[in-house]
């Protein structure tokens, strides 16, 4: 061990929504610039960041920790009662794999069984998913320090003794922190707290370990934390500063020589961050796509039923011409050889199988994108364009070469998406299906909006700033690049003051909603692989991981779009058939009408899907396209 031996275990990122402020892919550079060897993050109730962190952490030669703050309710976590008064913080550091996978169930259970206003656990739930974690006690809004702070130590001493014998003798700790400043005791409360628990240690043999509870970055952050919260709490910061602050300016991401600065008495305690860190040994396998069971006959495997179904349309397409027949035949055997090395013939058959499944159904269904050039798209029916006639790639959608999964865009009729997932989550079972999260970020435009409202800085001041701003990347950017932001910049205090705030907020993590059109399916039941919420709306599951990171950690993601225009088309073919005794297949078509090539090349497409706007219509004005090959 070094001389100063210290490990954060208490940490907030930008995914403890309008909460933290450490930016995630940033954080694991700064700890290794300030000479520690891991990091651990703790989320509030959610693991929102453990990919995402964990890779970043392994780039920058950190050793992650993953773990979560959770709310533990002192009643039955199906109660609805006050949440404050109810619940208390506690942290979970996963010390193996069967730490992380009861984790992933704790993050889970408590969003999709426990939650009110946020997740919530009891203590029937932590008892079940003891094994491989370690606790600690958290801040002053931990049980056992709540308890200290309205004087039962009676309780707080019983609470102790059954954490202890939960999480065994190397398993839990008494937290220590102090975040008051020399000139002010923000946190009054805590000089007590921490002399009650160190006189438990003393009295009931159980560890300290010091933490911070660590919220934003550096020092010179606590201004820009304090608009954040402002931002979440839907205040100003001057009716933060009334009510009460919340955070003081030493919740950052101190050094070691700070952290021992700060507790000189308690070096063991300090110590024990490390010793923690050695025992917290968590290893995510990135990756390794996990293609969901799919049932095919006897005597048969994903690759040979793949086969024979392309092969048997084959000889139905080609029948009657025998160069198209050879080529499509060599095509054939050298597609069905990648997928075949890339493991990915269960994924044709799945996708087959949900789109065969609509169109028995009458829902109109397309796909888009690359996967179309697959010659087994076209002869599993996924797609209806022959890549052979229209000179499409293979190698646009797959290749040995390529490392991530492939994508086929599927796209349904908007009113009847959801009988598609339905009949995806019957065939593979509630368990194993989910909708995906998706995060939405401050952007700069919204940076500087919401970080005015925060300051008391009038709307019309933040509205001419983010017109302004316009598309610029990031608020650096548009200060160089636009004079008059410049002007204001240099020449209004105010103005200057707020878009250094925003600078510092721009990017982070706002709120999480759940993706348009991207679905997961998975091998294992999916809270095995990843932890999972309610949708946005309650009405179903989804990871707490964008797709990225879900994908990532081994899941396999399809895209379910839901299409007006596809409903609009609908609508019309069963009009026509209604009124005018005449039925139409879409895909049957003939693409040689000259009536429609005329409307293209006049630019009237607005509301023809992917051709209505602006730069579309103009480009057609010019190209005036009169066949399908244009």
């Amino acid at each position: 061990m070094s001389v100063q031996p210290f490990v954060h275990l208490h940490l907030h990122s930008e995914y403890s929504l309008l909460d933290g402020a450490c930016k995630t892919k940033e954080l694991p550079k700064r700890v290794a610039a300030l000479g520690m060897s891991a990091i651990a993050v703790t989320d509030h109730g959610n693991m929102h960041a453990t990919i995402e962190f964990y890779g970043a952490c392994k780039a920058a030669g950190v050793k992650p920790i993953i773990g979560i703050e959770a709310y533990v309710c002192e009643h039955d976590r199906h109660e609805k009662r006050d949440a404050k008064a109810h619940t208390g913080h506690m942290i979970l550091l996963a010390r193996n794999e069967a730490g992380y996978r009861n984790l992933l169930q704790l993050a889970t259970r408590g969003n999709l069984e426990g939650f009110y206003y946020h997740s919530r656990i009891d203590h029937e739930l932590l008892a079940e998913h003891a094994e491989g974690i370690i606790a600690l006690t958290a801040c002053i809004g931990g049980e056992i320090p709540k308890l200290i702070r309205a004087g039962d130590m009676e309780q707080a001493r019983s609470l102790c003794c059954m954490y202890q014998e939960m999480y065994g003798r190397d398993g839990f700790y008494l937290e220590l922190q102090d975040h008051n400043t020399p000139d002010r005791l923000l946190y009054p409360e805590q000089p007590k707290v921490n002399a009650a628990l160190r006189e438990l240690s003393r009295e009931l043999s159980i560890p300290t370990v010091v933490t911070n509870d660590t919220h934003f970055m550096q020092r010179d952050d606590y201004d820009a934390h304090e608009v954040l919260i402002a931002i979440g709490m839907q205040n100003t910061v001057e009716e933060q500063r009334q009510k009460g602050m919340f955070y003081s300016t030493e919740h950052f991401l101190k050094s070691p020589a700070e952290m021992y600065a700060y507790f000189p008495e308690d070096r063991e305690a300090l110590e024990n961050t490390a010793r923690i860190a050695e025992l917290c040994n968590v290893e995510i396998e990135l990756d390794n796509p996990q293609l969901p069971q799919y049932e095919v006959p006897e005597g048969y495997t994903w690759d040979s039923s793949l086969r024979e179904i392309c092969k048997d349309r084959l000889e139905q397409v080609y029948a009657g011409d025998a160069a198209m027949r050879t080529q499509a035949d060599e095509r054939l055997d050298y597609e069905l050889e990648v997928i075949s090395q890339k493991g990915l013939s269960a994924y044709f058959l799945i996708v087959r199988d949900f789109l065969k499944w609509s169109r028995e159904q009458g829902i109109l269904v397309g796909i888009r994108g690359s996967g179309a050039g697959a010659i087994v798209s076209y002869l599993t029916g996924i797609s209806t364009l022959d890549p052979l006639v229209y000179k499409l790639w293979f190698e646009r959608f797959l290749s040995v070469d390529r490392a991530s999964m492939p994508d086929i865009d599927c796209d349904f009729e908007d009113r009847r998406r959801g009988e598609v997932i339905d009949y995806v989550v019957q065939k593979y079972g509630v368990d194993h299906v989910a909708q995906v999260s998706t995060f939405g970020t401050l952007q700069p435009r919204l940076a500087v909006r919401d970080a005015a409202r925060a300051m008391g800085i009038p709307l019309q001041t933040a509205d001419k700033l983010s017109k302004a701003i316009g598309m610029a990347k990031n608020i650096g950017e548009a200060i160089e690049s636009n004079p008059q932001i410049k002007e204001w910049h240099d020449e209004d205090a105010s103005i200057r003051r707020l878009l250094e705030m925003a600078t510092k907020l721009q990017g982070l993590a706002r709120h999480v909603g759940t993706h348009a059109c991207a679905m997961v399916i998975s091998k294992a039941p999916l809270v095995d692989i990843a932890p999972l919420q309610r949708t946005a709306d309650g009405s179903g599951i989804q990871t707490q991981w964008e797709y990225p990171m879900a994908e990532a950690a081994g899941l396999v993601k399809m895209d379910f779009l839901g299409l007006r225009t596809l409903t609009v088309l609908k609508d019309a073919l069963i009009f026509i058939e209604r009124y005018h005794g005449d039925s139409y297949d879409l895909a049957t078509l003939p693409l040689t009408d000259a009536k429609a090539y005329e409307l293209m090349a006049r630019g009237d497409t607005a509301g023809v899907f992917q051709l209505e706007s602006v730069g579309m219509r103009n480009a057609l004005r010019q190209l005036r396209p009169d066949r399908i090959s244009d």
